[in-house]
């Protein structure tokens, strides 16, 4: 039921929105952090952006997407790990997880090209991901000057400057400490043992054909890139 999930949704963002909230307000230093933007990370979002944009008018999405080979191995990985964790009963078969994958794709891919269109282009910004991958704090720029993000974190302060750049700015520097951390110099992204088989790559090519062609992939082993981001 819409109606159920968009109550549900609704309760859901104004209760971290208060805990980040009392978290502010009971700041005791003299420099109160000025409120922060909620930032939701959730791929299944992509099919709901026109009601999200309905229910948040000020709303902004960043659409981070990868090859269409890669997105399914990371789905497929994040299956094996987490999904039996959620499973009412035991599937039969793997085959009943990848069609899992390959049916939500086409449900996100869908609903994402179509409803795309009604979002005005200030709002949304789509990145490839292997660009924030290897160049995290350009790509980072690019994203807060195009949001027209607010570097200052401290209340009351360049609040006009709506403008404001991220180059040399608070935000940069605290994005460079932590890409340049121990925990970040030392993290490594999960990778697939097996490749993809000839019979799952041609699967892949024709039922996500539409997220090749929303964002210029190729069908090759090597995913070159795909259009500039926007």
């Amino acid at each position: 039921d819409a109606r159920m999930w968009r109550e549900s949704f609704w309760y859901f963002v104004q209760k971290i929105t208060h805990a980040a909230e009392r978290g502010r307000r009971d700041d005791t230093t003299k420099q109160r952090k000025r409120r922060r933007r909620l930032v939701l990370k959730s791929p299944v979002h992509m099919a709901r952006i026109k009601l999200l944009a309905h229910m948040f008018p000020k709303a902004q999405f960043l659409v981070c997407h990868r090859h269409p080979y890669e997105t399914f191995q990371s789905a497929a990985n994040m299956a094996d790990k987490y999904y039996w964790s959620c499973f009412l009963q035991k599937p039969t078969c793997r085959e009943e997880i990848e069609e899992f994958i390959f049916r939500q794709g086409e449900i996100l891919h869908d609903a994402y090209e179509k409803d795309v269109k009604s979002i005005a282009p200030s709002r949304v910004m789509e990145v490839p991901f292997k660009e924030l991958d290897k160049n995290p704090l350009e790509t980072l720029e690019k994203i807060y000057d195009a949001f027209e993000f607010l570097s200052s974190e401290v209340e009351g302060k360049n609040e006009k400057n709506k403008k404001e750049k991220y180059k040399g700015s608070h935000a940069e520097k605290k994005a460079k400490a932590y890409i340049e951390s121990a925990a970040m110099q030392n993290f490594k992204k999960n990778a697939f043992a097996a490749d993809l088989s000839v019979e799952t790559k041609r699967e892949i090519n024709r039922r996500w054909q539409k997220w090749f062609r929303l964002f210029g992939y190729t069908d090759d082993d090597n995913g070159k890139e795909c259009k500039n981001s926007r």
